[in-house]
């Protein structure tokens, strides 16, 4: 993408998405840190009789209790696929209340799917429809069809609680309907999401539900937290981190929670840094695919003593790795001719692992969530993704009256001639990984106007990074095709750029999309100190293809540094 940029610094109200979490009570004074009593209830769900399996919601689940565990929460249940009912969730909510002191805190988490049903209370709902959480024995039919959990009964839990002087910590790595972002395209592999489409029920076995729970409004509790995966809009898919698969919110706040939150590397996690290292990195690792949904109370306190290690705050080195590939519609040409020509990358039998897809009939070069991020050849541009691909999501079909064009003339003869420019793609993709590992650390907020769906032709967005917390402060790209750009600071006959920049303000980057298309990276970083050498190379590279001599320098440029990271995607495509 050809960047048409305007820079600017200004103050400007901080965006409305908020991430929040309450742990445990204290005060910021020079005494010893009073921490209440806190209890939890955790819950995972993978093996469902009637519906679709999920993968990662009981990896969720442990890694969930194991953070809190860490965090000092010695009252903490875990209930797993089977062990979830109905009556297992009551018994032990009420349990754990009944065990609970005033101004103590309770964790109630979910991971598993989510749907939607008939408002109970007519009237109460904008979109008619209420949403449920979804019990292993679910089905719609009797009498297993109350083995779910309806937002007006969670809200008489909330109340329930409230009324005993109870914080309650509500997390829900789950979704209810809604699209992906971008849209995914299946050729990668086939996702699994958070939600399904619950039939008609009938003879309904629900309990009676006391209508005045329709009209508790979550936004009102004053010491409630939710904690969401996606917006009402959104799914929220399961992807492979760390080699397992996991929801991005429950991964992002177990690892927050173990001491990558500390961003002062203080050895306490507060409200703000906890709600700034989860959303930041759940858009990183999803690069703007999942847009949490959250709620905060207006009575909540945060001082999450860190029990774990807590991460040193100069970088040290993360050594670039081998990223996994699968080779799709190569035809008569073996994958492991091609694999040979390769370097750097390790062929993946599962398609979940896979860093890059190569779809080589087509020339198109995909990511893990589906996205094009890069085209092989020039033709490959013109060619639409086969009309089946998209299995959910926003991505434009192609013009009526149009139709793919044919395998044979998709790409090269072969695809063999296309390998300098996938070796340079693949060279950007094991930077951004590497850059991504830095980042996990202490990200920087970067957002994209006006959305982070697929940007055409002509199209105008804008970046915004915020949250410094240094006053240096450097910006680069690393285009689709794996060439680097060099933003800021300049020093040429165009522009003058400070080394410093405030902090506390955001900064904007206007760009109009152009070729080449595909996905972007944006790296910013806000460090203690001028990077003087990573500048000069960044000079010298800028504008060339030069993604592994940058892995080099950028490795040896940052090594013992006090610095932020941030990286995001920008995709692009043609108008068709």
């Amino acid at each position: 993408m050809v960047i048409h940029a305007t820079m600017n610094l200004y103050n400007i109200s901080r965006i409305n998405l908020i991430i929040i979490i309450f742990l445990l009570i204290g005060s910021f004074t020079s005494a010893p840190l009073v921490m209440a009593d806190s209890h939890a209830l955790i819950i995972g769900i993978d093996k469902y009789n009637t519906i679709g399996s999920l993968d990662g919601a009981v990896n969720d689940a442990r890694d969930i209790a194991d953070a809190l565990r860490t965090a000092g929460v010695k009252d903490l249940t875990t209930l797993l696929d089977e062990q979830v009912t109905k009556k297992s969730v009551m018994d032990e909510w009420n349990g754990m209340l009944k065990r609970s002191s005033s101004g103590d805190t309770v964790f109630f988490t979910y991971a598993g799917h989510g749907g939607e049903e008939p408002e109970h209370v007519k009237g109460s709902e904008k979109t008619g429809k209420d949403q449920n959480l979804l019990f292993p024995r679910f089905d719609s039919r009797t009498p297993y069809n109350a083995e779910r959990l309806v937002d007006n009964e969670i809200a008489l839990m909330v109340k329930q609680a409230a009324d005993a002087n109870i914080s309650v910590v509500m997390v829900m790595d789950a979704c209810h309907s809604g699209t992906m972002t971008r849209g995914v395209d299946t050729r990668v592999r086939k996702f699994k999401v958070r939600a399904v489409k619950v039939p008609p029920i009938k003879d309904d076995h629900l309990d009676p539900i006391d209508p005045s729970a329709a009209y508790i409004n979550f936004g009102d509790q004053k010491e409630l937290l939710y904690f969401g995966a996606v917006q009402d809009n959104e799914l929220a898919p399961e992807i492979e981190i760390d080699g397992k698969p996991h929801g991005a919110l429950s991964a992002s706040l177990a690892r927050g929670l173990k001491g990558a939150a500390d961003m002062n590397r203080n050895g306490v996690i507060t409200a703000d840094e906890l709600e700034t290292y989860v959303h930041n990195t759940v858009l990183t690792m999803m690069e703007g695919q999942q847009h949490p949904s959250l709620m905060r109370g207006s009575e909540i306190l945060l001082a999450v003593p860190i029990n774990a290690h807590t991460p040193s705050s100069s970088i040290l080195p993360v050594e670039s790795q081998d990223i996994a590939i699968q080779i799709i519609n190569s035809d008569k040409v073996p994958v492991a001719n091609y694999m040979a020509r390769l370097k750097g990358v390790v062929f993946s039998k599962n398609p979940g692992t896979a860093v890059l897809t190569w779809d080589v009939r087509r020339g198109h070069i995909l990511n893990k969530l589906g996205d094009i991020v890069a085209y092989a050849n020039e033709r490959a541009v013109t060619i639409p993704p086969p009309p089946s691909a998209r299995g959910f999501g926003r991505g434009s079909p192609p013009a009526a009256g149009t139709s793919p064009v044919e395998m044979a003339s998709a790409s090269s003869s072969n695809g063999l001639s296309d390998i300098e420019a996938v070796q340079k793609i693949v060279d950007k993709w094991r930077l951004v990984e590497e850059i991504g590992q830095y980042a996990l650390r202490d990200p920087l907020n970067i957002t994209l106007q006006p959305n982070d769906q697929l940007h055409q032709n002509g199209d105008k967005v804008v970046l915004n990074i915020s949250g410094q917390s240094h006053a240096y402060f450097t910006l680069f790209n690393l285009g689709s095709d794996g060439t680097v750009n060099f933003l800021y600071p300049l020093t040429n006959g165009q522009y003058h750029d400070p080394l410093e920049i405030p902090t506390g303000r955001e900064y904007q980057l206007d760009l109009t999309v152009q070729p080449p298309f595909g996905g972007d990276h944006f790296i910013a970083i806000s460090s203690n100190e001028p990077l003087h050498e990573l500048h000069q190379d960044l000079v010298s590279l800028d504008g060339k293809q030069a993604a592994r001599e940058l892995s080099v320098s950028f490795r040896r440029d940052i090594e013992g540094k006090i610095l932020q990271i941030g990286v995001y995607g920008v995709y692009t495509t043609p108008k068709r």
